[in-house]
């Protein structure tokens, strides 16, 4: 395949979830997967045979799937924007100056809380335009390549992680800290303070904490969210993840933004159905990838500033989409921004050396 680092395969895999039946819907499934990497792996449930479910007669039981003209026309698309596009997506590395934690102790001995404070919160980072990575308790060694570390709620950390985090915020790197992260070790047993308390300054001892906590370790930054806004409205005990966005969380998304700053590969002006990605090619260049989660309606001038300047101040923009030369154009205004006139499903803006 092409993608990088890992395959996004859509959610027609899971139990009980059904087969895309409309072009939007296989839009979606496909460019998703572009947004995020490239992978080929992402269409071939269309090679599944029709079966009772989808034939509309005998002869066509064992027929592909992508046969039926509704499905094949988006799927081959799609696949064909790929092939057309592979320098774009074979070896890209995702880019961003965020990380959001998975702790594996937190989900593995406090799933009911960590489970749930990690999907929101990245979910409301989907939702505000912010471009992250996840990392995961088994990469922290990588820490030091982001400039931000957002830390949601994951309780339940080592002495090796904590040690970790710290000299990450000692050696300049910004941490963003929310709920109770840190209380509890690897194994779940429960520390006299709070791990993380030299960084964030905050004991669980001090009852008058603010509910936003600032602090500053030698060169990094640390921002503490005392209760857990993440968590806002979740049930306790329940494994069931609320859709709905808390209220508190999109006070944590506008700290993120404000501790990158010019970090920040650029700001999005675009419903929150829009999410955005962006990736190193091979080549050098820059790819910032758009996917619209709601694609049945078409976007009208989407807004993209960049306050640090743009990825590539040498190179050009130009813009490719699978849904059609229409959606292939850009406006760009003083200052560097770039107007969309329209988009549907996947816009992908590419800077190339």
């Amino acid at each position: 395949g092409l993608g990088a680092g890992s395959n996004v395969i859509p959610g027609v895999w899971l139990p009980g979830t059904k087969l895309p039946e409309r072009s939007d819907q296989i839009e979606l499934a496909l460019g998703e997967s572009l947004a995020y990497g490239g992978h080929v792996l992402a269409g071939i449930w269309a090679l599944r045979m029709k079966g009772r479910s989808f034939a509309r007669s005998p002869d066509e039981l064992s027929e592909p799937y992508f046969t039926r003209e509704e499905i094949g026309e988006p799927w081959a698309r799609y696949n064909r924007f790929l092939m057309q596009n592979k320098a774009l997506y074979a070896g890209s590395a995702l880019s961003a100056p965020l990380a959001v934690y998975h702790s594996e102790a937190s989900v593995a001995f406090d799933f009911t809380t960590a489970y749930p404070a990690f999907i929101n919160t990245t979910q409301a980072l989907l939702q505000g335009h912010v471009p992250f990575d996840i990392l995961f308790s088994q990469d922290i060694d990588k820490l030091a390549s982001y400039n931000t570390l957002l830390l949601c709620s994951q309780r339940c950390l080592s002495e090796d992680e904590i040690e970790a985090i710290s000299n990450f915020v000692i050696s300049g790197g910004n941490l963003i800290v929310t709920g109770q992260s840190g209380l509890y070790d690897q194994n779940r047993r429960e520390r006299a303070d709070y791990g993380l308390k030299k960084l964030t300054g905050v004991s669980a001892f001090d009852r008058q904490a603010e509910m936003i906590h600032s602090n500053r370790r030698r060169k990094g930054e640390v921002i503490l969210f005392t209760g857990a806004p993440e968590l806002a409205g979740v049930k306790s005990g329940s494994t069931t993840v609320q859709r709905a966005i808390p209220g508190p969380l999109p006070e944590v998304v506008d700290s993120v933004r404000s501790i990158l700053g010019n970090a920040l590969p650029g700001y999005l002006e675009a419903p929150p159905s829009v999410a955005v990605t962006v990736f190193s090619t091979s080549g050098g260049g820059v790819a910032i990838h758009l996917l619209n989660y709601d694609n049945r309606n078409v976007l009208q001038n989407i807004h993209l500033s960049f306050p640090g300047g743009p990825p590539l101040k040498t190179a050009l923009c130009r813009v490719l989409s699978p849904d059609g030369p229409e959606y292939e154009n850009v406006i760009q205004e003083e200052g560097g921004r770039l107007v969309i006139p329209k988009m549907k499903t996947y816009t992908c803006l590419v800077w190339e050396k």
